[in-house]
Parts: C-alpha cells; sequence; structure tokens
C-alpha cells in the first residue's frame, strides 16, 4: 500500500472525440508499505542482512519519499482507445524523470511503450539506498541515461511475464565492498518479468564482477547471484575490514593496517530486498597471503601468541620458545563461510606469527557477536625441542572465543590444565631420575669391586680353552662340587654304576 500527502490540480478538456488533461501534483512524505509483517527488522550500517529486532505487526516500509513533484499532460481518443501522454515529469531530491507514454489497445491486449530520460546524482541514490546497501556502496557523479520500457497485458493474470525495460547506471568514481573504482557504466535489464544486471569492471589491478537474476512480481523479491568469482585478485583494504570482511574472516576486523589481495568466489547467494534478514550466501574466500596488523581480535591472537610462547619456555624450549612478533600473517588458502539466519560462519582459518599456527572456526553475528574456537596445534618441532612437552605431542589447546568483534574475549582456562599436566610430567620426571640416580649410588661400588674378579675368570677361561689340547684327559677330571661335566666341561658324561 502507499500513503502520504497528495495536492495539486487538473485541467480537463471533454469533447465527443477526445479527454484532455494536465495535472500538477506535490507529494509530501510518501511511504511504500509492505503489509502482513510477522517481523520488525532493523539494519545497521555496513551490516551484510537485516537482524529481527522484535515479533511486530508493523508494515515495513518498502520505500519512503519526503518531496516529490509529478506533471502530466494526457489525451484519450474515445473513438480508438488510445492513450497518449506526450509529457511527462517526475522530481525528487535524488532523481528526475521526463518522457512520454502511450497506450493502445490491439483486440483484447493492451500494449504501453515508453521513453525518456532519467537524471540522477550518484551520491543521493546511494544514500537512498542505504538502507538495503549499508556502508558498502558509496559513489559520486551524475548522469542522464536513456530509459525504455514496454509492456503487454496478459490473459493469465501475470502482468510482469511481459514486462521489458532497459537502462543503465554509471558514476565517476565509487567505493563498492571497500573496492575503489574509478568510473563505469553497466546496463539494467527487465526481461520477461525478469531484472537482469551483468558487469564485469577491472579495480585495483584486479576484477570486480555480478550476475543478477530476479523476478520483479515474486512476492518478496528475490535476486539470485549466479556462481561465479565476484571478486578477484582485489587488495585487501582497511574499508573492507570495516564492513563485510570482518564478517567472514574476524581476524581482519577494524585492523589498523593490511597487506595483501583476496578473490571471492561465490557459490550460492540469495537476496530478499524487503527482508534481508532471508538472504543465504555460501562460498569461498582466497586470501592471496596477507600481514595484518593491529586490531581487536588481531591483538587477542597476538596475546594467544604469547601466551604459547611462555609455556614453551616454561616447559625448558631451548629455543626459548620461539621469536617475538608483532604481525599475523595469513597464508595463501582457501576459507569456506556460510551466511544463513544473520549469522557469518567460516572453517578452518590458517593464521601464523611466527612457528605458531591459530586455526579458528566458528561464526560471527550481524550484531557482531562472536562465537568462536582458535585452536593451536603441539608442533613436532616443538616436542623435539621441550622434551616435557611430549605428553601435548599430536594435541590441540583450544581456546574459546566469545564477546563481540570490537571487545573479543578469551577464555584461557585450557591453559590452566596445560599447566597441572606438564607440571605433573615434570614431577614424574624428576621423580624418576631420582630413582635413577639411587640406583646409581646403591650398586655403583659393587659393580666396582665386581669388575676386576668377571675380568678374571674370563681371562682364565680363554687359558684353559688354548690350554686344553695338551692334557686330553683334562677334560674328564671329576672334581666334587662341579657336576658330572667337570669344571672344564668334558665331553663324556660319567657311566651309571653297574648293578
Amino acid at each position: 500500500s502507499v500513503e502520504g500527502d497528495i495536492t495539486g490540480q487538473i485541467v480537463w478538456q471533454v469533447d465527443p472525440q477526445q479527454l484532455a488533461w494536465q495535472l500538477i501534483t506535490d507529494a509530501k512524505n510518501i511511504r511504500a508499505l509492505q503489509r502482513n509483517a510477522t517481523t520488525s527488522t532493523t539494519t545497521a550500517p555496513g551490516q551484510l542482512v537485516n537482524t529481527v529486532s522484535s515479533r511486530s505487526n508493523a508494515p515495513f516500509v518498502l520505500w519512503e519519499e519526503p518531496q516529490a513533484k509529478l506533471v502530466v499532460d494526457g489525451r484519450y481518443e474515445v473513438s480508438t482507445g488510445k492513450l497518449d501522454i506526450p509529457k511527462a515529469e517526475l522530481m525528487t531530491e535524488w532523481i528526475a524523470y521526463a518522457g512520454k507514454t502511450t497506450m493502445t489497445t490491439q483486440g483484447k491486449k493492451t500494449l504501453l511503450v515508453s521513453q525518456g530520460n532519467m537524471t540522477y546524482d550518484a551520491a543521493r541514490v546511494a544514500q537512498r539506498l542505504r538502507p538495503w546497501t549499508g556502508e558498502y556502496l558509496a559513489v559520486q557523479g551524475q548522469r542522464t541515461q536513456p530509459v525504455e520500457v514496454t509492456w503487454t497485458s496478459s490473459e493469465n493474470g501475470n502482468w510482469a511475464e511481459s514486462l521489458q525495460a532497459k537502462s543503465q547506471i554509471g558514476w565517476d568514481s565509487a567505493s563498492i565492498v571497500g573496492i575503489e573504482i574509478g568510473t563505469a557504466d553497466f546496463p539494467l535489464k527487465i526481461e520477461n518479468g525478469r531484472f537482469l544486471s551483468r558487469a564485469e569492471i577491472p579495480v585495483s589491478r584486479g576484477t570486480l564482477r555480478w550476475n543478477l537474476d530476479g523476478d520483479v512480481a515474486g512476492t518478496p523479491m528475490v535476486i539470485v547471484q549466479s556462481p561465479e568469482k565476484v571478486i578477484e585478485n582485489v587488495a585487501i583494504t582497511r574499508q573492507m575490514c570495516q564492513g563485510w570482511l570482518k564478517y567472514v574472516a574476524p581476524i581482519l576486523a577494524d585492523v589498523a593496517s593490511v597487506q595483501g589481495n583476496l578473490s571471492l568466489q561465490i557459490d550460492e547467494a540469495t537476496i530478499v530486498p524487503t527482508d534481508l534478514k532471508r538472504q543465504t550466501i555460501k562460498g569461498q574466500l582466497q586470501v592471496h597471503g596477507a600481514n595484518v596488523g593491529p586490531g581487536p581480535l588481531a591483538d587477542q591472537l597476538l596475546g594467544l601468541v604469547q601466551q604459547v610462547r611462555a609455556l614453551r619456555k616454561g616447559a625448558g624450549a631451548t629455543d626459548g620458545g620461539g621469536q617475538q612478533t608483532t604481525w599475523l600473517q595469513l597464508p595463501e588458502q582457501q576459507i569456506g563461510f556460510d551466511v544463513q539466519q544473520g549469522r557469518v560462519a567460516h572453517k578452518n582459518m590458517q593464521i601464523q606469527a611466527g612457528d605458531v599456527v591459530i586455526n579458528t572456526s566458528g561464526s560471527v553475528g550481524i550484531d557482531g557477536q562472536l562465537e568462536l574456537i582458535a585452536a593451536v596445534p603441539i608442533l613436532k618441532d616443538w616436542v623435539d625441542k621441550t622434551p616435557l612437552l611430549q605428553s601435548l605431542a599430536g594435541q590441540q589447546i583450544q581456546i574459546p572465543v566469545r564477546g563481540t568483534i570490537q571487545r573479543p574475549q578469551m577464555d584461557l582456562s585450557s591453559f590452566a590444565s596445560i599447566g597441572k599436566q606438564l607440571a605433573t610430567s615434570a614431577i614424574q620426571g624428576a621423580a624418576q631420575k631420582q630413582i635413577d640416580k639411587g640406583i646409581g649410588k646403591l650398586f655403583g661400588p659393587l659393580s666396582q669391586q665386581l669388575g676386576p674378579l668377571q675380568q678374571g675368570m674370563q681371562q682364565m677361561q680363554q687359558g684353559v680353552q688354548q690350554n686344553l689340547p695338551q692334557f686330553p684327559n683334562l677334560q674328564n677330571l671329576q672334581i666334587p662340587g662341579f657336576g658330572g661335566g667337570g669344571p672344564f666341561g668334558g665331553s663324556q658324561p660319567p657311566q651309571a654304576p653297574q648293578p
């Protein structure tokens, strides 16, 4: 429905052949409303999707126009049923249109043809679209573009299936999702009732592209992005990190500095402009290597790295726990992400600080709430340099991260349990060393005394073996106490006594 205040005047001229008029109207506070809404939604600047604020029966405002002026000169021919509008002008604070329209009847069908020009200020257009785009669209420049529309009525009641329209939009400069763009113009079309927009624009030594498709008669209207790489090898900017990128890669949230490039592959994207909480997006964020400076979560992760190094150093690491660093690195990698019901989830983002690796998984709410796990694997190289870590070999230190993007909070309680585990291992190791030391003290002198005796016995046996051939009967010599084999191992066993 539409509501607002409209005032104006109309001048009529009526005769048997035609009806002619001149209409001038002024409108204020015009609002287009979507009734029967079950939820109320709010969008904060910079959000990807709306979040549900409360259950409500209040209508959703599709569009709002504070002030507008409409001028229409028209003529209707009674005999032919032709409607001719040679002058149609619409003026608002941000856009103006001037054109002409004709509508004729052919049998049971009605044909409408409209042609004109649209003049707009790109910066004001972006401002009016902000409830849907947040801070992701900023443009400058003025344009006058042609607009053509044709429509034929349908007998099946689907008014949009024969709607055709084409125009284009452009700017002198723009920033889209944090990507700086120069002068550009790209087409907008409606074909058989479907909204179509496709573009490929060179930016930042990379490429920005999209391919959108939506049914204008849909209730609600749904826009679908075709699967493709929408951002290719584009420099990471602070504007990205302050906007959409902080939800996909929270380590980059509001960082003071960042160096690197990225690409973005969209596998699935469905957007409902009038209910953005229902949008779903799935894809892959490809990082082509990046250095990350200070930021809310980046600082917390650097603190985690220091904790790990302190743990290794306390456990006796021969390398002192590793080198200090003030930057985090994102190596070349692909990170899967999924936008569902107001949360952006990611899996297995790898972060490095020297020889410490951190893997993060979890989700970020559009309200900024964090539900992440930061996992630090115990590397084999650490175990080799720190034997006390042997009991942790192959394990991971898992740190829950909650709070918000601006104020992340790490739960470091797992370090306490690891400390206890290492302390137990250290006590056991120290006890074993003391036992080994005690055994050495007990048996050490005795071993020293028995050593010469053992050496003498070995020498005696060697001498006997060498002289046995000179005494052929010596092997059979029997001496009480040495058994039947004799002291020299006789080869003949003793004969049993005769009965």
